[in-house]
């Protein structure tokens, strides 16, 4: 089953405690990856660690009952890239 059919019917709470968990693996994962990559891969694996820890934050916002504030770093990741483009 496709991850969205997997969460059909979930409350909130249950979805975003294994979203927490998702996320932190891919955190890891890149942050592994950029550490033992060739030097001109790094940036990119930077830059998806970058992007997996503004989801994280907002999960655990969320899950600490903080809907108002959970977007911010979202919103934070891509003001930065939309700066970026600009250049």
């Amino acid at each position: 089953l496709p991850i969205s059919q997997q969460h059909v019917g979930q409350s909130w709470p249950v979805f975003i405690a294994w979203f927490i968990d998702e996320i932190g693996r891919f955190v890891t994962l890149y942050d592994e990856l950029a550490r033992n990559s060739a030097p001109e891969d790094t940036k990119i694996l930077a830059e998806l660690a970058r992007h997996e820890r503004a989801l994280l934050e907002f999960a655990r916002l969320e899950a600490q009952g903080r809907p108002d504030q959970s977007l911010e770093p979202v919103l934070a990741l891509l003001d930065t890239r939309s700066s970026m483009s600009t250049l």
